[in-house]
């Protein structure tokens, strides 16, 4: 079949827009996009985001640790627990016990999880329970 402008050819299965070489290129690119998506959405959060976070909710988390040590200060006062320590030591020994927790798990931190926490190293004041 023919005439003016239009001719037939022979049907080639590269030029058909489902090739699968086309299929395989447009696939490996989207894969390739996700995946640097992916992992610039990481670097970005870890480098920048989740110390910003722990910047800003580094007051809120004191006072977060402040409570948490006035109550196990009440438990053991309450409970007598050690009867041995008038209301000073029990709140030094509290203030220790939970300043040592803390940098224990600060020590065991790698860089990267230290940088992502702001590089806020552990403070025993912040242990300090409100007697």
């Amino acid at each position: 079949m023919s005439a003016i402008g239009i001719d037939t050819r022979e049907y080639d299965i590269d030029n058909s827009p489902s090739s699968s070489r086309d299929s395989i290129k447009t696939t490996s690119w989207l894969v390739l996009f996700m995946l640097s998506f992916v992992l610039i959405v990481v670097l970005v959060t870890g480098m920048f985001i989740m110390p910003a976070v722990s910047l800003f909710s580094h007051k809120s988390d004191v006072k977060f640790r402040k409570k948490r040590a006035t109550a196990l200060f009440h438990v053991i006062k309450e409970n007598n627990l050690n009867p041995e320590l008038d209301d000073e030591k029990l709140s030094n020994y509290v203030t220790e016990l939970l300043y040592q927790e803390r940098l224990r798990n600060w020590n065991g931190l790698s860089v990267i999880l230290k940088w992502t926490s702001a590089m806020i190293p552990p403070n025993k004041e912040d242990h300090r329970p409100a007697i």
